[in-house]
This record gives C-alpha cells, sequence and structure tokens, in this order.
C-alpha cells in the first residue's frame, strides 16, 4: 500500500538527537541516485535554528554556486514555486535552506518538489510516508533516549516501519538496543570514521562521496555497501511505474 500518489516519500526519522539521521539521509539520497535521475532530498523540521545541518555538511556552500543555489524555504515564504532542480548536484535534488527559523505553515511537502523518490529527513508529523526508517543510536544513554518515540512509531507506523542501529560497537551494542526497545534492528550501520569525516568537509567533498563501482569492489567498506543495500530495497520495494 502506498500513501502518495506519483512519489515514493521516505522518512528517515531521527530516534533521538545526534543519533545520525541525516547523515544517513543524505547518504542514502546519493545511493538512490546511482540507481535513479529523480531522486530529492528534502530538509525536514528539526533543522530549524541558526543553520542547516546538510547544507554545510553536503558542502553546497562550495559545490554549487551562489548565484544559482535557491534557499527552497525562502522561495515557500515569498509564495514562489519549489518546483525546480536548481540545487541539483551528485544526482540528487537538494531542497534546503541556508538556516533561520521555518515559519509554521510554510512547511515543504513531497508533492511540492521535483522526484520520484523523495528522502524526508525528519519530516514533519504531517507529512505521510511510503516508508518510515527509524535510525537508533546503539549508546546506552541514546538508547534510553529514544524509547518514547520508538514505542510512538511502533503503535502508528505499523508494517511501514524499517530500523537502523547506527554507530555500532558489535553484536551485543546491537542486541542490547533491541532487547530494551523490543524491535528488530532491519539494518545496522558501524560508527563514521572521523578522519574521513575531517578530510572531506576539509576539502570541501561529500562524505559520501563514493562510487558504485567503488561500493561493489570495495566490501569491506561495511557503511557504503549496507546503504547500497538499503537503496536496493527501497527501489525494489517502490519501482517506478
Amino acid at each position: 500500500m502506498r500513501f502518495t500518489t506519483g512519489k515514493r516519500v521516505i522518512n528517515i526519522k531521527g530516534a533521538c538527537c545526534g543519533c545520525g539521521a541525516t547523515f544517513i539521509a543524505v547518504s542514502l539520497a546519493e545511493a538512490l541516485a546511482l540507481y535513479s535521475d529523480s531522486v530529492a532530498y528534502l530538509e525536514g523540521a528539526c533543522h530549524d535554528n541558526c543553520h542547516s545541518i546538510p547544507f554545510y555538511e553536503l558542502s553546497l556552500d562550495r559545490n554549487i554556486w551562489p548565484g544559482r543555489f535557491n534557499d527552497f524555504y525562502d522561495l515557500k515564504k515569498h509564495g514562489l514555486p519549489v518546483n525546480s532542480r536548481v540545487n541539483y548536484f551528485r544526482g540528487v535534488n537538494w531542497v534546503v535552506s541556508t538556516g533561520g527559523k521555518k515559519e509554521p505553515g510554510k512547511e515543504i511537502h513531497p508533492e511540492e518538489i521535483a522526484g520520484e523518490y523523495v528522502i524526508c529527513d525528519n519530516a514533519p508529523d504531517a507529512v505521510r510516508s511510503d516508508l518510515t526508517i527509524c535510525v537508533i543510536d546503539v549508546m546506552p544513554a541514546k538508547v534510553l533516549a529514544s524509547a518514547e518515540i520508538v514505542s510512538k512509531l511502533k503503535e502508528e507506523s505499523g508494517d511501514h516501519i524499517r530500523w537502523i542501529m547506527n554507530k555500532t560497537r558489535g553484536r551485543n551494542s546491537i542486541s542490547d538496543a533491541e532487547k530494551f526497545l523490543g524491535v528488530k534492528a532491519d539494518w545496522s550501520l558501524c560508527a563514521a570514521d572521523e578522519e574521513a569525516v575531517y578530510d572531506a568537509q576539509f576539502k570541501g567533498e561529500p562524505v559520501t562521496a563514493m562510487s558504485l563501482e567503488e561500493m561493489r569492489k570495495d566490501s569491506s567498506y561495511g557503511f557504503a555497501c549496507t546503504l547500497n543495500e538499503i537503496a536496493m530495497y527501497i527501489l525494489t520495494l517502490y519501482p517506478v511505474d
């Protein structure tokens, strides 16, 4: 069953602050773009203060000419259409802002933007999605902080939810989180290499810069392989008509 018409909307939901949902959402959008030329990333409700995590972590400030970049939330605020693809980079239409408070009632919905596969990064509650993927940090304190949201998602999402255990430290860290929260992980991801993250941002490159061929050749790079697996799962579950 699909909730949306003409689009496949995947909501990446963080179980608590700092669990890595944005990093995974960005990475998954790029992984999907290896197979589809109609992928969009929609920045969600959690990035509404004084900065935009996706804008800077993707180095869009360096990779898209300032005169060409559009702050989609600013367009929405002024009643302008948000269905352009001007923020097209690495195969993804990046529907993001440069920062600032998003006004109530000015949220951007997947139906308004260009892209058949829309990765929503912590979408507002009003947004209906075909599939929710909840990201859980396995650190004990983060697992405790995740209990309320996980319980709510289990009740509301039914069969339309999958679980990612993030920043894992071996099987025990996964099983402990599963047991406490009462869920079964569909995928697990080890912590990202901090040095690689630093080097990528210093060079102005996306952290997830890895080609499909590199994913296939380097089986030791678990993060990329798992993101590729999730992308293929989504494409199989929701093929383009």
